[in-house]
């Protein structure tokens, strides 16, 4: 009898062992196997920076600006976007992680001509009850050669390559800007992008034409952060 029991014991063990052996395995591979419902999406530039640990700038919204000048029956006139909101985490010294993303309130727009203005929120321009927003998403960054002596630490030109989205149009934007970092820190971001609005289906019917209003639009970019 002792025998017989030692014998169903060795082989209840020898069971169990394989059992657990067995589910070890598979314990082992799922918690490397990222399947659909644990796997982590890849996170956007911003986020990816933040946690690299690039800071996020402050930025200072009463001294910082999108204007642009663009031209109506031959004559320049130039407007603004009253309200953006910027998260930029750009270290000149690390342009490889870092990035930028603003965000626009195309309702904000103001060229200084209240029927203009009323034109632009039409259907025919940026319709903001259908987009609300345009959106700027830098890709790459790097940097111009300089040609002159070098910049103080933390300053010099930069190139950033991004898409800008406006309408249900996105397209490539390419934005040149100067980087200067003042003695109390405070840096300063300045820019210019050119565009074309017909490529961003801004301007409908009559306004495709380009008699009455010019398709080349300049962009500039202040950013200044504390």
């Amino acid at each position: 009898m002792s025998t017989g029991t030692g014998r169903q014991s060795r082989s209840a063990l020898s069971w169990w062992l394989c059992c657990a052996g067995i589910a070890g395995a598979i314990a082992a591979t799922l918690l490397a196997w990222p399947t659909a419902r644990g796997a982590q999406p890849a996170a956007p530039p911003a986020r990816a920076a933040a946690a690299a640990g690039l800071a996020q700038w402050k930025v200072d919204a009463a001294r910082s600006s999108i204007r642009f000048k663009a031209t109506q029956a031959g004559a320049q006139f130039e407007g603004r976007f009253a309200r953006f909101t910027p998260d930029i985490r750009f270290d000149p010294r690390d342009l490889a992680r870092s990035s930028a993303r603003v965000v626009i309130d195309v309702s904000s727009v103001d060229s200084q001509s209240g029927d203009r203005d009323a034109a632009l929120r039409g259907a025919d321009w940026f319709d903001p009850k259908r987009w609300p927003t345009a959106v700027f998403e830098a890709r790459s960054f790097r940097a111009q050669t300089q040609a002159m002596a070098p910049a103080p630490a933390g300053s010099g030109s930069f190139v950033a390559d991004g898409q800008l989205t406006i309408r249900d149009r996105a397209r490539p934007v390419r934005l040149v800007f100067t980087l200067r970092t003042a003695a109390d820190g405070t840096r300063t971001l300045q820019g210019q992008a050119r565009l074309s609005r017909l490529a961003f289906g801004l301007g409908r019917g009559e306004f495709e034409s380009t008699e009455w209003v010019g398709d080349a639009v300049t962009v500039d970019v202040t950013v200044v952060s504390r």
